[in-house]
């Protein structure tokens, strides 16, 4: 493997020498190098030790950097993501009174492994029917569940006790439970346990087909190492022997060079330069880098809705006014609760300084550090659709309700609940007590929830889970790339990233970036000619 960046890295890897020279020819090019990228160009290239494959990515490597291999730092990272503007791309929504006419900031990640090197690391897994209406209402056969299951059983190894048969056990991405859960999250469990009769709390809710249950979350952590399990270090670092698989960080790709509606080539900038330099693939382009830049790519080589590209004097190569449109992501609100001293907190791992962190997760640092979901403070209500203020107002009861009947509930931090008219019998307050199973519900009146709805509206933000902007359907329905990840209008350009989905699924993206990226790499081995066998890239 061949590791270039166009700038001096993190101390922690070595700078690379830059492209030896720009015109370079390779049979494979990979515009993004994220979570889905990363899968397919290392499942590939290690299949094929002789395909010349390059990787271009925006962002910089990730190669043991403690920000991206020790788990307890992903919280910190996400909300701080303009500190660590190297490792992501913030982008700014319009504003909408939908949303008090604020302008949302979605980060996505911009490093080798994508979102997989930044995420929440929460294993969750789409239903089956998911992947069903994909493949049955959206028109693409090979993408329905029986297809993309047995993809993502060969991807991982669950190494928890399971009862189904979903799970895989000899993949490189290794899926846990960490040693030493917050007691606030387990005392979040044993009380809906006891309070919410309807639901039940299962033991694996990641069998594709259990829902509206309580659970604990697996995550995305090498149980043997305690590092995040990332694409970039299973499928791409560990191929350190493989001379043909080509890495080059801190590039933006621009466009995609065609002779005619041939992709044959990507244009690129390298780090600060002022000039953009170019490499050619005599097989195949192949853009991953995700909902934003995949198909601002297309509209900058020519492939978009006439009137955008009219508007930015981009002359037209292929009429597609799918590009860039039905953009999806979930939604979270963060609400917030006091907790009695004896509480597990993240406080220190986001807030404090480094001595600070290192001491508040003890021998756990560098494994699972602290529980991403337990804590009484970070409680918070979670669509898996377009946010519905009805939904989401049902909810923040709901959870409030589990939270005051929690022995560690200490009342609610203001500034992160509702404001209440004056008098009202749902009034938050700051030192409060916990109440029994069984005590009454809170009442709200009509005012009270206009004052929840209000909040939403004020507070809503993203969960960073961008996709949807090329989707994979019929042309003539607004589609972008057929079942096959072809770019319409075009050939030997595919897309292979979330872009692709055609419908939102109801869980965390990394899983179905997972399947995404297995699946385009069956298919461009189809397509080529390639070995693709049982590659699974793992260390």
């Amino acid at each position: 493997m061949i590791l270039r960046t166009g700038c001096p890295t993190y101390s922690s890897f070595p700078a690379a020498p830059t492209m030896d020279h720009p015109g370079e020819t390779y049979d494979i090019i990979f515009v993004g190098g994220g979570a889905a990228g990363c899968v397919a160009a290392g499942q590939l290239a290690a299949a094929n030790p002789g395909l010349k494959v390059l990787i271009i990515e925006a962002g910089p490597h990730s190669l043991n950097v403690d920000t991206h291999v020790q788990p307890v730092r992903y919280l910190g990272n996400l909300l701080n993501a303009n500190k660590l503007r190297k490792s992501f791309t913030l982008h700014v929504a319009q504003p909408s009174e939908a949303v008090a006419n604020r302008k949302i900031v979605v980060p996505s990640g911009r490093v080798l492994g994508g979102g997989s090197s930044v995420n929440f690391m929460v294993y969750t897994r789409a239903s089956a029917s998911d992947y069903d209406t994909w493949e049955r209402v959206h028109e693409n056969p090979g993408w329905g569940s029986k297809d993309l299951i047995p993809l993502l059983k060969q991807i991982e190894t669950y190494t928890l006790p399971t009862s189904n048969s979903t799970h895989g056990t000899e993949g490189p991405i290794r899926i846990s439970y960490p040693t030493d859960s917050l007691n606030v999250a387990q005392q979040f469990l044993e009380v809906v346990a006891k309070y919410d009769k309807d639901r039940p709390v299962t033991d694996d809710w990641n069998d594709f087909k259990t829902g509206d249950a309580y659970g604990k979350w697996p995550k995305y952590v090498d149980d043997k190492t305690g590092r995040r399990s990332d694409t970039a270090h299973h499928f791409i670092y560990n191929q350190a022997e493989n001379k043909n698989l080509t890495v080059l960080t801190e590039s933006r790709g621009v466009r995609v060079v065609f002779e005619g509606t041939r992709a044959v080539g990507v244009e690129f900038i390298t780090g600060d330069a002022n000039s953009p330099s170019q490499a050619f693939a005599s097989k195949l382009v192949v853009l991953s880098a995700g909902a934003f830049a995949s198909p601002a790519i297309l509209e900058r080589s020519g492939i978009g809705a006439p009137d955008v590209l009219h508007k930015n004097g981009i002359a037209q190569l292929v009429n597609l006014p799918g590009v860039g449109e039905r953009y999806n992501d979930h939604n979270i609100v963060l609400t917030h609760y006091a907790a009695s001293p004896e509480a597990d907190s993240v406080d220190p791992a986001v807030h404090g300084p480094e001595d600070a962190l290192a001491a508040s997760t003890g021998s756990v640092h560098i494994a699972h550090g602290l529980d991403p979901y337990g804590p009484l403070n970070f409680i918070h209500s979670y669509l898996d659709e377009e946010a519905d203020v009805a939904v989401y107002r049902w909810m923040y009861k709901h959870l409030r309700e589990i939270a005051r009947r929690m022995p560690f509930y200490r009342g609610e931090i203001l500034d992160c609940h509702p404001t209440f008219p004056a008098g009202s019998g749902a009034t938050c307050k700051p030192e409060n007590d916990p109440v029994g199973i069984d005590a009454p519900k809170l009442v709200y009146t009509v005012e009270d929830d206009a004052a929840i709805d209000d909040y939403h509206r004020r507070m809503i933000a993203t969960a960073w889970h961008a996709l949807g902007t090329c989707a994979m359907k019929p042309r003539d329905k607004g589609g972008v790339v057929d079942s096959r990840l072809n770019v319409y209008g075009t050939t030997q350009l595919k897309i292979a990233d979330l872009s692709i989905c055609p419908e939102n699924v109801g869980a965390n993206t990394y899983n179905t970036a997972l399947a995404v990226g297995a699946k385009a790499a069956v298919l461009i081995a189809e397509d080529l000619g390639l070995n693709l066998g049982n590659s699974k890239c793992s260390l």
